[in-house]
């Protein structure tokens, strides 16, 4: 069955529709964010691609200036390498590394368990060192 629509209504719902699917999710890095964050970015972009929810990604090492202001997320501890947190906070997930790689595998394991469960988590508390 083919519905013929007014050219400005069928205009109106692509545009909707659009406008939906890019509402998901939204990633955010720094402006000086290096490779492996903006990989990083990448795949978390893809993982979340056509999901429902209206929610913001937030992902850097801890010390960058994204995360300056930001009094929710914990300190490393002396010398971690490697490491990440990934905190949800309402709409807000934000995933911390102790430097670049750290960042990197905090995304990844968000990637995957939004791969796994076709869905953002409702709620995410985790840490790896």
């Amino acid at each position: 069955m083919r519905l013929n629509l007014p050219r400005s209504l069928a205009i109106a719902a692509l545009t909707f529709a659009s406008i939906a699917a890019s509402a998901a999710a939204r990633v955010e890095i720094a402006p000086n964010a290096s490779p492996r964050e903006r990989y990083a970015a990448d795949q978390l972009r893809s993982a979340t691609a056509g999901l429902a929810g209206n929610i913001t990604i937030v992902l850097a090492p801890r010390n960058s200036p994204i995360f300056a202001h930001d009094e929710t997320l914990e300190q490393f501890w002396p010398g971690a390498i490697e490491a990440f947190v990934i905190h949800r906070f309402g709409s807000r997930i934000l995933i911390a590394g102790s430097d670049t790689s750290g960042t990197l595998y905090g995304a990844l394991e968000l990637a995957q368990r939004i791969r796994e469960s076709h869905a953002i988590p409702s709620t995410i508390d985790f840490e790896d060192h």
